[in-house]
């Protein structure tokens, strides 16, 4: 059997390793079913998994064979190929959580039309989200020739549906400004597209932080209000502001905070993807930083509207927003379809180096 999926160094993720999982060919036990894997997306959203990974359990779904390894999940579809649970049946097809791989093993639970939840002992302790697995014969939006642009912008749209729905919960701290920073990645354009929505009802502008080579295509696009690049973030005004951090670089933070001072109201951690620059920025003025964990707010919105209706309103979400950024004459990304491992591989080492270009999106089946 060829090496079907990979991990990598928890203390340094441009190490990976090549193996055989098992998944394809071990015997299956009583309620335990076989999928096989693909499409799924690789995103900066997967670095963010890697750099937290241990620290928020994200290493804990798919376990590594080897100490100090981890295996970063993904999201996508699967088909089942063997089934030893009742209630799942071969040939059925699935949307979720899975292994960078050509097949997952999985034990679901609670089965019903509209999907499982993943019973395994080892996940019982994780977030409930990333253990929920959607039939797509019970998702009236679901189309096959689509699925490349789901697994890329269904789990971005949950955290930026999420994030979009606090802030209107909290009025936005009071802010007239909101400032995401790596601006160009897939789901600070979602969050900015959900909140550029709320402006024609009075909702605050919103800014983007960039690199400068993407600064004018960012402003083409229509949702943010003004992109500034990095260097000259300190001749932001002193404005009520709410900053959203998806690169998490504490150099940049510390520059923001120092620019702001207490005009800064709210600062939301959400994503890694300039994971090189983690260091500790050490005392800042203002507010302190605040990790928004897209799991702990989407179990909130499950026991206030029901789980069903939680997703129904993020794949209703997730399909307007791949509707816009992929049509027109002009689309904000491309989705790239590739097959194989190294593939992948070549891929992750794009994204941790930041050279995925802005509007590409990349799926792949192993």
């Amino acid at each position: 059997m060829p090496d079907c999926s990979f991990t990598v160094r928890v203390d340094d993720l441009r190490a990976v390793r090549a193996f055989d999982d098992g998944a394809a060919s071990r015997p299956l036990g009583e309620g335990e079913v076989r999928f096989r894997v693909g499409p799924f997306s690789l995103t900066a959203n997967n670095v963010t998994y890697g750099v937290l990974g241990r620290a928020f359990g994200y290493f804990d779904f798919y376990p590594a064979p080897e100490a100090g390894e981890g295996i970063v999940p993904v999201w996508g579809f699967a088909t089942v190929t063997e089934s030893r649970a009742p209630g799942v049946a071969v040939g059925e097809r699935f949307y979720g959580y899975l292994p960078p791989s050509s097949h997952a093993i999985l034990c679901p639970g609670k089965v019903s039309r509209s999907g499982f939840v993943e019973a395994s002992p080892h996940r019982a302790g994780l977030p409930a989200i990333y253990n929920q697995y959607q039939a797509t014969a019970a998702d009236p939006r679901h189309r096959a020739e689509a699925e490349g642009a789901a697994a890329v912008f269904r789990p971005l749209l949950a955290t930026a549906f999420l994030l979009g729905d606090f802030l209107v919960e909290e009025a936005y701290f009071g802010a007239t400004r909101i400032v995401l920073s790596s601006a160009s990645s897939k789901t600070a354009l979602a969050t900015a597209a959900l909140l550029s929505a709320a402006r024609a009802s009075g909702g605050p502008r919103v800014v983007g932080l960039t690199q400068p080579s993407r600064q004018s295509h960012l402003s083409s696009l229509g949702c943010y209000d003004e992109v500034v690049p990095y260097g000259e973030v300190d001749r932001l005004g002193a404005e009520p502001t709410v900053y959203i951090d998806f690169a998490g670089d504490a150099a940049l933070r510390a520059r923001l905070h120092e620019a702001l001072g207490d005009a800064l109201r709210h600062d939301a951690i959400v994503g890694s993807t300039h994971w090189s620059a983690r260091q500790p920025s050490g005392r800042l003025p203002g507010v302190e930083p605040t990790l928004f964990f897209a799991p702990s707010r989407a179990a909130k919105r499950a026991a206030d509207w029901g789980r069903d209706e939680l997703t129904r309103r993020i794949a209703a979400a997730s399909a307007d927003f791949a509707a816009r950024a992929l049509g027109g004459p002009e689309p904000w990304v491309r989705v790239v379809a590739a097959d194989g491992l190294p593939a992948v591989l070549a891929t992750w080492a794009a994204l941790l180096a930041g050279e995925v270009p802005a509007d590409e999106a990349r799926v792949f089946t192993v």
